[in-house]
């Protein structure tokens, strides 16, 4: 009898107690469905394409026309940048240009370093001319990657030519279309000095912070 007393006994205060954390939860779920109120954003309220993201049948279509800027190369006035270093936005038109290849590509008719000041344009600067790579070299069975001399700082070769890792331009400049946001941008970026909205510098600052392991 004593063992099934001890029995009922464990059996009942367990029933209880699980009885007792199922109302609870009920409870609790009942105070958060009265207190928060959560709205469904479907997938086709989430950007312009106003279309689900499951399938790209009439996204063409349902995206809207963007009023981009007309004026020719050399006409137009530049954007400042969005911060520092931030890669500039492209001011004119670009329709004729693209795609830009390895073998094809016009901004660099206007862009290069000894071209740009005489047509007013924006030189690309030092770190395109730059691999930032480390250089690995399989030795011994192993691959033994370059450290810089200097510890802690960025390794760097300077070249002679643009570096084909930045060669599409487009993949970080972009030119800028007239639109009504979906959101609201209220970013203001920040300057060590005036010339940062219109230059970079990021080849003299780019050991900044790096702190060797």
């Amino acid at each position: 009898m004593r063992r099934f007393n001890k029995l009922s006994l464990i059996v009942s205060v367990l029933l209880i107690g699980s009885t007792g954390c199922l109302k609870k939860e009920a409870v609790a779920d009942t105070n958060n469905s009265q207190k928060v109120q959560v709205k469904e954003i479907k997938a086709e309220e989430l950007s312009y394409r106003n279309k689900s993201l499951s399938s790209e049948d009439g996204v063409a279509e349902a995206i809207p026309n963007a009023d981009y800027g007309k004026d020719v190369a050399g006409t137009s006035k530049k954007i400042d940048r969005a911060f520092d270093n931030a890669p500039p936005m492209i001011p004119h038109d670009v329709a004729d240009m693209l795609p830009i290849t390895k073998t094809s590509n016009m901004c660099l008719d206007c862009h290069m370093p000894e071209i740009a000041p005489t047509v007013g344009a924006t030189s690309i600067p030092k770190t395109h001319f730059t691999n930032f790579r480390p250089k690995v070299e399989y030795k011994n069975g192993n691959f033994a990657r370059e450290v810089d001399d200097q510890a802690g700082k960025v390794v760097k070769h300077e070249l002679g030519e643009l570096y084909q890792g930045r060669f599409n331009c487009t993949q970080c400049h972009a030119p800028q279309a007239v639109a009504d946001p979906l959101v609201e941008n209220k970013f203001q970026g920040a300057f060590r000095n005036n010339t940062g909205k219109a230059s970079s510098n990021l080849m003299n600052t780019i050991n900044e912070g790096v702190v060797a392991e």
